[in-house]
């Protein structure tokens, strides 16, 4: 049985970081940036994982030169290992297709996508689980939203944008046509108008969202962050970094250098 780890939809859960590096004080910093969350390397059965950075999370306190350099060199320690997939194969891992390398059964595991997405694609079953944790230790998974309808403070016309969400929230119609392609149902009543309806993938995805709900808020953890000024830019600078170093472009050093110049600029010139 091949197993997804990731609840329906892009976006929908944020995987915790199990060998994050260790936050020190006194260390030069971006100021507002950790490096990024991706699930572990194996399994318990020791099958391998499509394994890929994933967006920095946003903190009070940021991480310096020592900290990424840990973090890309456990990363290459991994792919010299066999233990994650290599880079070249993450090309077609961005999109639910039959290329993508789960279901061209290349890895055994993957991050990104419900079964929702994937299970249509492949006559295997396929699961969710939860990142592993200690058993004194807190989730690292929180309910975040892939797809989101704003309102700007500006806007010509708030009521009638509050409106149109309110439709895609409250209008039966909607709520129908939209199902859980984008996400977890939005309200109390969108999942009690669709649960009879689903597949047991849809229902799996479900399932697994409000378990995630429920650590999360058994554990006394904050609502996922918004990104801040900055973030896709910084976001855009840590990927380049990462995959200069696994295609071996670049050395640790030199990508991690670029890194803090790049992600430096990018803050400076944040609106």
């Amino acid at each position: 049985r091949s197993r997804c780890p990731r609840t329906a939809g892009p976006g929908t859960t944020s995987p915790p970081s199990p060998a994050r590096p260790p936050r020190r004080s006194g260390r030069a910093s971006t100021g507002h940036w950790t490096p990024p969350s991706t699930t572990p390397a194996r399994c318990s059965r020791g099958c391998a994982s499509a394994a890929r950075i994933s967006a920095p999370r946003a903190v009070n306190s940021g991480f310096g030169a020592d900290e990424l350099t840990e973090w890309f060199d456990y990363w290459a320690g991994l792919r010299r290992s066999g233990a994650i997939t290599p880079p070249d194969l993450l090309a077609n891992a961005g999109e639910a297709s039959g290329t993508h390398p789960l279901i061209a059964g290349q890895i055994a595991m993957t991050t990104g996508w419900g079964l929702a997405q994937m299970q249509p694609l492949t006559p295997h079953t396929l699961d969710i689980v939860v990142v592993p944790r200690s058993k004194e230790g807190k989730t690292g998974e929180a309910l975040n939203g892939g797809v989101l309808l704003c309102v700007p403070a500006k806007s010509h016309n708030p009521d009638g944008a509050a409106k149109l969400i309110d439709f895609f929230v409250s209008d039966d119609d909607a709520i129908k046509a939209m199902g859980i392609q984008r996400g977890l149902p939005p309200s109390d009543k969108a999942l009690n108008l669709l649960l009879p309806t689903f597949d047991a993938a849809g229902k799996r995805d479900v399932t697994y969202g409000q378990y995630v709900a429920q650590q999360a808020a058994k554990d006394g953890l904050p609502n996922a962050p918004t990104a801040p000024p900055g973030y896709k830019d910084v976001k855009t600078a840590l990927d380049n970094a990462a995959k200069q170093i696994a295609f071996g472009k670049t050395t640790i050093a030199d990508g991690v250098s670029q890194f803090f110049s790049d992600a430096k600029t990018a803050l400076a010139n944040a609106k």
